[in-house]
């Protein structure tokens, strides 16, 4: 089911690269790590995750302008329920990423930016 989750036709090339850029400058700037440091396995493998997290959090926002329902193989699922999926998706890959980073932050994991649909009260 989870595989079903994500239209990976939405994300673009540019989109992946520009994640990929940002999960970067999020460990440069979160850790003790510079572009000179060797980055082992574990470095490399939570800064993939931490790319993801952003895709992800990129095709929520894009779902939660166009407010769409899908129908994929004879499964309905609602915007809603799809946008919640992917968030819990990129929060727990986020948390996997920091987790792995741990002996190299300079303070405390940055927080997880929630993205919330619905209007300000």
């Amino acid at each position: 089911m989870e595989a079903r989750l994500f239209d990976f036709d939405e994300v673009s090339s540019e989109t992946a690269g520009h994640c990929l850029k940002k999960a970067h400058d999020d460990i440069l700037a979160g850790t003790i790590l510079t572009d000179e440091s060797e980055a082992d396995g574990i470095v490399k493998a939570a800064e993939a995750r931490l790319a993801v997290s952003h895709i992800f959090r990129s095709l929520v926002l894009s779902s939660a302008v166009s407010d769409r329902n899908w129908k994929l193989s004879g499964i309905q699922m609602d915007e809603n329920i799809r946008i919640q999926n992917l968030m819990k998706l990129s929060q727990e890959l986020w948390e996997e990423a920091w987790d792995m980073l741990t002996p190299y932050l300079r303070c405390s994991a940055p927080a997880f930016l929630q993205v919330v649909k619905g209007g300000s009260e």
